[in-house]
């Protein structure tokens, strides 16, 4: 069984120095230690610097004589880490684990990687190719992926919450939404219209859902795609979730 204790001392420990490492893991929710999300920031001199990376930390029932599960949950192009299910190549989290290590000597670790990839032993065979083959490509890939999904948006909460409100989600579906997601706004869009698709609907209501499609596309999409640098990938979500709406309603 998890030695909670010890985990608790180990939270305690990162809390303490949180502002001088940078390093934060708190519990994913309040019913468990066992799992938990780290933070870590990107180091400098990297493409990965000025990002905040996100990782799920899962504790096996053996912990601290068995490594604990990390994965990133923040997107991250990098020869170690899988660019599509953020697993992380690394020997401390394997066979090179030790009971005298903890979870914040792990995730220095997995900090120090992002500063000296191992593309010989590579967790994502395409990236670590673009690497050695490719190198200013791979930087110019790696920090754009940086810029786009690990640096938070300089709006709070609550103008996002208002900003998806505007839209016409509910402001409480809003608000969890991105408290679930970590406030990423276009991941938030994006799963609050994969909801919306989800929801049941009776053709009754066709002519309703074509209308608010069709103002979305033409009025909001047409006039600010050139504008506004985050419009495109919106209108790919919503074209994504027309097409989706169109089988469902099958017409």
């Amino acid at each position: 069984m998890v030695d909670f204790a010890r985990v608790q001392k180990e939270l305690q420990e990162c809390s303490r120095d949180m502002e001088r490492s940078g390093i934060k893991v708190i519990p994913k929710n309040e019913a468990t230690l066992a799992r938990l999300i780290g933070t870590i920031p990107g180091p400098m001199g990297t493409p990965y610097e000025g990002g905040t990376f996100q990782i799920d930390i899962a504790l096996p029932d053996a912990y601290p004589f068995e490594p604990p599960k990390m994965q990133f949950t923040t997107k991250v192009w990098h020869p170690n880490i899988s660019s599509q299910s953020g697993a992380i190549c690394l020997d401390i989290l394997k066979d090179q684990w030790s009971p005298a290590l903890t979870l914040k000597t792990a995730l220095l670790s997995v900090q120090a990687l992002l500063s000296a990839p191992q593309p010989d032993d590579p967790q994502d065979a395409v990236v670590a190719q673009q690497y050695l083959k490719d190198y200013q490509t791979f930087v110019g890939t790696a920090r754009y992926w940086t810029e786009t999904f690990a640096k938070k948006s300089s709006l709070g909460i609550d103008e996002k919450v208002q900003k998806l409100v505007e839209m016409g989600f509910p402001e409480a579906q809003a608000r969890s939404t991105l408290e679930a997601v970590g406030g990423d706004e276009n991941l938030a869009l994006e799963k609050l219209c994969s909801d919306f698709v989800s929801i049941p609907i009776d053709h009754g209501r066709n002519v309703l859902l074509f209308g608010v499609m069709f103002i979305i596309d033409v009025v909001f999409l047409k006039y600010c795609s050139n504008t506004h640098p985050k419009i495109p990938k919106f209108r790919n979500v919503c074209d994504e979730m027309g097409c989706r709406m169109i089988d469902k309603l099958g017409v």
